[in-house]
């Protein structure tokens, strides 16, 4: 039973991650877009050149679905962000518990960084991070 509401706690921690990972996808798809598109700066050589003819409005189209995509997601991943920030700083753990939280939930590290990072053993940070799941308590009032 502990371990399935750890697993709950882990989760809902994830979901900034996971958000920022989307945020990613949708970098490298407008990334993608505007490749396949050829649109990079004008070369000003002095010399004529012709318009290429290509037609811009799926461009425009596709290019404006994943730019509202975006911006709808970084919304959310702000609202996620600030939501599990504040439920880290409300778990009632030791400082160095948040830590491992923050270190591990927000910044993404692995178990070995956060051990470098807060300079302790791979051993001591997984015995913090469980103390911190212990006392991590998922807020009833997200959305």
């Amino acid at each position: 039973m502990c371990s399935t509401i750890n697993e709950l706690k882990k989760a809902y921690l994830q979901r900034y991650l996971n958000s920022k990972r989307r945020e990613d996808e949708l970098t490298l798809a407008i990334e993608e877009l505007e490749t396949r598109y050829g649109l990079h700066s004008p070369q000003l050589d002095g010399m004529p050149h012709g318009s290429g003819g290509s037609d811009l409005s799926e461009f425009g189209a596709r290019y404006e679905k994943l730019h509202n995509q975006m911006l709808e997601t970084l919304a959310r991943s702000l609202e996620v962000y600030s939501e599990i920030s504040k439920a880290i700083e409300d778990s009632g753990g030791t400082e160095a518990e948040k830590c491992v939280l923050r270190y591990r939930y927000i910044h993404g590290y692995t178990w070995e960084k956060i051990a470098v990072t807060m300079d302790f053993s791979y051993q001591w940070i997984c015995e913090l991070h469980g103390r911190a799941l212990q006392k991590f308590i998922i807020p009833l009032d997200r959305n």
